[in-house]
């Protein structure tokens, strides 16, 4: 499902970093994974530098809009002893609100 999800935002003419490879869920691999922070940030960064990109940027195509982007850790409580969490460092969310707000959408983090 991943692989067509991909194939249908870059048909609609978005720029999608592709999934990483390895194990997904039960005994299943392929593409399809979340890839690392570091890459998808790398990416952003990358976009930004690219003339093409900036210029699509440039035209301030989220003025307007209001962004909320929620980054960091999580802890979701499963029930009143166990929880779900991560220690995410919320770099990916602080690369997503600079676009957002480069692109001229109001961020809220």
């Amino acid at each position: 499902a991943t692989v067509d999800n991909v194939a249908t935002l870059r048909r609609h003419g978005l720029v999608v970093k592709a999934p990483a490879t390895g194990r997904l869920t039960g005994r299943d691999s392929g593409p399809g994974r979340l890839p690392d922070p570091d890459e998808i940030a790398e990416f952003v960064d990358l976009l930004i530098t690219v003339p093409e990109c900036a210029a699509a940027m440039a035209q301030q195509d989220l003025a307007g809009k209001r962004v909320v982007i929620s980054l960091g850790g999580t802890r979701e409580a499963i029930d009143p002893v166990r929880y779900l969490g991560n220690s995410s460092s919320g770099r990916m969310g602080r690369a997503i609100a600079q676009v957002a707000a480069a692109r001229g959408a109001d961020v809220h983090v």
